[in-house]
């Protein structure tokens, strides 16, 4: 399919190279993205309270159980393995070895709305 877009989803749980992935997109002209705060479900499993102490503290700030998701709209495959290549270079000077977060992507084939090429 010609001129497919992509999103990219890039889920970051050490924030200490969080402004870092931002700065970065800033910089290789990355428009229109959005960071939602998120939580993975493994935080959740096994123990209500857990669930229920979530919903009762959603603005709190704990770096070991919540994370940021980024996610754009790129033009194309290029495009996304350039971004994910210069993030996944962020990733790698992170101090953490492992749980620094996941970067994938999801074709676009239709869409409606703003979304520009």
């Amino acid at each position: 399919m010609e001129n497919e877009q992509y999103v990219l989803f890039i889920v970051i749980n050490d924030m200490k190279i969080f402004r870092d992935v931002i700065s970065k997109l800033r910089k290789i002209e990355v428009k229109g993205f959005t960071v939602l705060d998120t939580m993975g479900s493994t935080n959740l499993y096994g123990n209500l309270h857990n669930y229920a102490a979530f919903m009762s503290s959603i603005s709190t700030e704990d770096s070991k159980r919540y994370n940021k998701t980024i996610y754009a709209v790129v033009p194309c495959e290029e495009e996304a393995v350039k971004v994910m290549d210069e993030v996944e270079k962020i990733f790698n000077k992170s101090s953490s070895k492992v749980g620094k977060g996941v970067m994938f992507t999801v074709p676009i084939y239709s869409s409606y709305g703003i979304v520009g090429c």
